[in-house]
């Protein structure tokens, strides 16, 4: 059968000498939004899950905390927080008893200015909004997670009786989905407690799409109960963050439902079994919100040891590293383990989870070529990398095909990913908890 992937203004094609029942075209519905986040969030809020509507609760006297994300996410908050404020003062609660944090995680906190911006004058001059910052601001120990992450978080939080993360929904490169309990840790968390769990993010299981087993998202839900995360309100958003659907209510539950509906109506495709061979180019090359790796969902639906074909369809413009990708480069695939855990340096904390962040990103950029055989066909994605990334390179997609067919065999499953920037392959579709938990 032929086979075309979508180049710029083109496309290119190959031979590919399989029969057509060993091969899977698969794209996601990658729809159009349609909704706006105002209506978004009242449908959401109207019909909760696994728990009462949150104008229902009786917060009189309580001290709410709502938990908002921060710069790092553009979730727009100045047009959600204000249905989610109305409803904690339905609930009997005293504005005075509100606080509003963004959740910045190890981020540098918002700016006066940025904090404005972000939750919107109205709900500045009428709450308490604080940005949350990981390395200066009281923390309470909360207690070890069953991971043996320690949990110290933002004091407002910790003596909060009611609290309340909003956010959004859509894959996530180790906690293989945003939202839900990550509103909790990294967002209002101390840096050793972030740094901690973003550690597990080396597990093989931490990838796009994944949380059942997966170390970073079962320690981030484990956090979320015992500090005691009493709602959501989450949004799905496809990787250019447009808005479709809102989820309240229980922070697993909701955030759950949110996850399958995304996989089913978004960004989600349906593969069975990971294949032995994929055929993939981005597409859509435009910046997207989750600056999800084309590569990375590509090797996703990979089997580990197979053949990943990368078509790299752009004049690739390669940035001259900075002195710390130089020295990176030198160091063994384990040593990057090794290196994210150092805390003996004569550096700040946030220097430290800086350094932490960027050694990270080198490990996301070296594993597609550590666990499967990456070809890329086109400009290479970085100067070294058929050394230090150990990615192969091919003249052509005929060529890259016929390298992957000698081998893989002729028996060799396929899967062929167009669209690959906005494609999540999955073996199996998420559906949502059942039953859900009780309120």
């Amino acid at each position: 059968m032929r086979v075309a992937l979508p180049v710029q203004d083109g496309v290119v094609e190959a031979d590919l000498p399989v029969p057509s029942s060993q091969v899977q075209v698969v794209r996601s519905a990658d729809p159009a939004a349609t909704s706006s986040w105002e209506s978004i969030v009242s449908a959401a809020l109207e019909a909760p899950i696994g728990a009462p509507a949150l104008s229902s609760y009786d917060l009189r006297g309580k001290r709410v905390a709502v938990i908002c994300d921060d710069w790092g996410r553009p979730t727009p908050a100045s047009r959600v927080l204000p249905a989610v404020l109305s409803a904690v003062e339905a609930a009997g609660a005293r504005t005075s008893d509100v606080t509003v944090l963004t959740g910045s995680g190890v981020h540098a906190p918002m700016s006066d200015e940025d904090l404005t911006r972000k939750v919107g004058s109205w709900v500045r001059s009428r709450y308490r909004c604080v940005p949350h910052d990981a390395v200066e601001h009281p923390m309470t120990y909360m207690g070890t997670s069953t991971r043996g992450t320690p949990v110290w978080i933002n004091r407002l939080v910790a003596e909060a009786d009611f609290r309340i993360a909003v956010g959004r929904i859509g894959p996530h490169i180790t906690h293989g989905y945003e939202g839900g309990a990550k509103m909790i840790t990294p967002a209002v968390s101390y840096w050793l407690t972030v740094l901690r769990n973003h550690s597990c993010n080396f597990s093989p299981l931490c990838e796009y799409g994944s949380f059942v087993g997966n170390p970073s998202r079962e320690d981030v839900d484990d956090i979320g109960g015992l500090v005691g995360l009493q709602y959501i309100v989450n949004f799905v958003v496809n990787r250019h963050g447009d808005p479709f659907r809102g989820f309240a209510g229980h922070y697993l539950a909701a955030h759950r439902a949110g996850v399958a509906w995304g996989d089913a109506h978004v960004w989600g495709a349906e593969i069975g079994r990971r294949a032995s061979i994929v055929l993939a180019s981005p597409s859509d090359l435009r910046a997207g919100a989750f600056g999800a790796s084309p590569l990375e969902l590509a090797a996703l639906g990979t089997r580990p040891g197979g053949t990943t074909i990368f078509v790299n369809p752009a004049a690739t413009v390669l940035r001259e590293p900075s002195a710390f990708q130089r020295e990176m480069a030198a160091w063994s695939f384990d040593r990057v383990f090794v290196e994210h855990d150092r805390r003996d340096l004569d550096l700040s904390p946030r220097e430290i989870s800086d350094r932490c962040k960027t050694i990270r990103g080198e490990y996301y950029a070296r594993r597609p070529g550590e666990t499967r055989h990456v070809i890329v066909v086109g400009d290479p994605l970085a100067v070294d990398a058929a050394e230090r990334l150990r990615h192969h390179s091919a003249p052509s997609l005929q060529a890259a095909v016929d390298a992957a067919l000698a081998r893989e065999g002729s028996d060799a499953s396929v899967v062929v990913m167009p669209e690959a920037a906005s494609t999540l392959p999955l073996e199996r579709l998420h559906q949502p908890m059942e039953p859900a938990p009780a309120a």
